[in-house]
């Protein structure tokens, strides 16, 4: 069985699928499968993937029923350990894959991990990179506010509670995300292994309102969660050094100051004078 099962799901994605095919097929990790499902594409998309003869890859074919259910298609399809997600419209860094693994091996413990990403406009130009938080308890805060995860970038351990929740449409990697952190650890790798495109034909254009929607359902519950949780204790200060050194003091002061205006408004001063406090020894 391979090591890693890339998960690729396709609607309609003629315009840039050969440079999302084409990352995964040139990574220097090789023990993996490459399962691409078309969702019912109207376009050339079946072409494209056709054209590959790699035996790494296996192809199947629906009839249009969305990514939710695709992607589930695709977890239940995998035969690796791991799970790496792919988007039609990106391409990964070479290296992405020998990455993600050798860090999942060193820390068992982790149950999903993403990267830093770079985000290109239709032209493969670069544009801006997204730091996203490094450590568990940056991510867990950084999900009281916004997504800590590039949905492409992620591995992920293959085990029975991964299956994304339809009634979560729009934002069921948020969702999935939130799931993992009540149970997990999780991290980010701090380096730019993925390249996500801002593309306004894609699904996080075309679905602004209802992925808002959804997200704030998700966001919710999580912060439900959260305030009744362990989380809610003070975490060291070498933690916070670990994610100002690795992430940057700028993007930690922002995110403090975040949520501290959350807490205010969740009338919880005792998590307003933790912020406090952290801001304090960041200036350290």
């Amino acid at each position: 069985m391979p090591k890693v099962s890339v998960l690729l799901p396709v609607y309609n994605g003629a315009d840039y699928l050969q440079y999302a095919i084409e990352s995964i097929l040139a990574q220097t990790f090789l023990d993996y499968e490459f399962i691409i499902v078309n969702d019912g594409s109207t376009d050339t998309s079946e072409e494209i993937i056709q054209h590959y003869s790699d035996a790494r890859i296996r192809y199947l074919t629906q009839q249009n029923v969305g990514l939710t259910l695709t992607l589930n298609r695709l977890i239940r399809e995998a035969r690796g350990e791991l799970l790496a997600r792919m988007d039609q419209d990106d391409w990964s860094h070479p290296e992405r894959l020998q990455t993600q693994v050798q860090f999942m091996n060193r820390n068992p413990h982790v149950k999903m991990c993403g990267t830093w990403i770079q985000a290109m406009n239709t032209k493969n130009q670069p544009m801006y990179t997204f730091h996203y938080p490094v450590t568990n308890h940056a991510i867990h805060e950084e999900l009281l506010l916004s997504n800590p995860f590039a949905h492409g970038s992620v591995v992920i351990r293959k085990t029975d509670n991964i299956f994304y929740r339809p009634e979560y449409d729009n934002a069921e990697d948020i969702d999935n995300w939130a799931r993992q952190c009540m149970q997990h650890e999780v991290a980010n790798i701090p380096k730019t292994l993925y390249h996500w495109r801002i593309n306004p034909k894609g699904i996080t254009h075309s679905r602004v309102q209802q992925q808002q929607e959804a997200a704030l359902r998700v966001l919710k519950n999580y912060r439900a969660w959260y305030l009744a949780s362990p989380f809610v204790n003070p975490v060291t200060l070498d933690e916070i050094r670990t994610e100002r050194k690795l992430t940057g003091r700028r993007i930690l002061w922002k995110r403090k100051i975040a949520l501290q205006k959350l807490f205010r408004q969740l009338n919880r001063k005792d998590l307003v004078q933790r912020e406090w406090r952290y801001l304090w020894h960041m200036l350290v």
